[in-house]
């Protein structure tokens, strides 16, 4: 199975996706076109802040960052940000995919990669809880005053999954495209910084 076809799920109002290394025209053109496609909305992107910065100043800027979906530069002066995952919330079912593939061309659909998916529509179950323990993980790496942060859906400390509805992100998203991020902003924050699983997935053409 090729893992980008996973992303075109519906079911979901918010993604949030961890990688080390980043290609912006990657994750826009595979990644969030589907997510898009889908009906989720409420897209984060957190990478690796010493990565971001290399990306940000090695070529052209991301053409749709800060204004239909959120980046986040993580890891610091703690040594690398290295996690991959993709976490996805909807109104009734979450879904964790943990894998080897970074959000770049080669890591989505060239190599061979290997992934874990967890997924669940019952609050009152096991893989609830780690879908929940996921959202602890990553909402540390998040800004917590950002709209599309709090419309995710889960709170921190809960076992269980909170599920917001659609509405709610789609709001989120609504005012996002009212205060766009400038390009130069999205700039500015990676220098601040540094700057039961149920299948597996093999990514390959």
């Amino acid at each position: 199975m090729k893992l980008y076809e996973t992303f075109g799920k519906r079911g979901f109002h918010t993604s949030i996706a961890t990688s080390f290394g980043i290609d912006f025209d990657a994750y826009e053109n595979v990644m969030l076109a589907r997510f898009y496609g889908a009906g989720c909305y409420n897209n984060l992107l957190a990478v690796d802040a010493g990565m971001l910065s290399l990306a940000l100043d090695g070529g052209q800027l991301p053409e749709y960052a800060g204004r239909t979906y959120t980046v986040t530069p993580a890891g610091g002066g703690r040594g690398v940000f290295h996690p991959k995952v993709l976490l996805q919330l909807g109104r009734e079912t979450g879904r964790m995919i943990v894998s080897s593939a970074n959000v770049t061309a080669a890591g989505l659909a060239g190599n061979l990669e290997i992934a874990g998916v967890v997924e669940t529509d019952d609050v009152n179950t096991g893989e609830a809880h780690l879908i929940a323990a996921c959202w602890n993980f990553v909402s540390r790496f998040l800004d917590q005053n950002v709209e599309a942060v709090r419309s995710c859906g889960c709170r921190r400390g809960r076992p269980g999954l909170v599920m917001r509805s659609q509405r709610t992100a789609s709001s989120s998203y609504r005012m996002a495209q009212r205060r766009p991020f400038s390009h130069l902003e999205v700039r500015r924050a990676s220098a601040r910084a540094s700057l039961r699983p149920s299948q597996a997935i093999r990514c390959e053409d």
